[in-house]
């Protein structure tokens, strides 16, 4: 053998080695892919619809009387174990208020098609988006301290449905 090849050899022999010793570190990945719709089991949500009503004060409409989350189900929900989780967003999409109600806790009235109940935040909330924070007085907060020229503390409200 000539002497190129007997240098070559050795280094010929090293870059098999690492080319199938790198073959050999490279895992094997299996991804199974189930199409939509073939699930065994279906998501359960009884919430058919959700309104959010402002009350304003009779004599003077600039002050926000309450804030009333009304609720419609398809079924009587007061024996369950499920939660209404009330976010409100501002302007920049921040979150700056959330609530959990037990849904055993809420009055469910019958109605026709279904069942609704109101959920009451109470005498007052505090919105926080991080920086400052508001607190709503209901019956003497004014729309001009909830809507500035600078900032919307409500723009998004989601009620959002967990069952436990």
């Amino acid at each position: 053998m000539n002497r190129r090849l007997k240098k070559a050899l050795p280094l010929l022999g090293a870059l098999v080695f690492l080319m199938v010793g790198a073959a050999l570190a490279v895992p094997s990945i299996t991804v199974d892919i189930q199409g939509i719709g073939a699930g065994s089991g279906e998501i359960d949500n009884p919430i058919v619809s959700t309104t959010v009503n402002w009350t304003l004060d009779s004599t003077d409409p600039d002050i926000l009387d309450n804030i009333l989350i009304n609720v419609t189900a398809s079924r009587d929900l007061s024996t369950e174990n499920g939660k209404l989780i009330i976010k409100f967003y501002d302007d920049a999409d921040k979150l700056v208020f959330k609530k959990e109600v037990a849904v055993s806790t809420l009055t469910w009235n019958s109605a026709t098609g279904g069942y609704w109940a109101t959920v009451d935040l109470g005498t007052s909330i505090t919105l926080n988006d991080g920086t400052e924070s508001l607190t709503i007085q209901f019956g003497t907060t004014k729309l001009e301290e909830i809507f500035t020229s600078s900032h919307a503390w409500i723009n998004k409200v989601s009620v959002i449905y967990q069952e436990s």
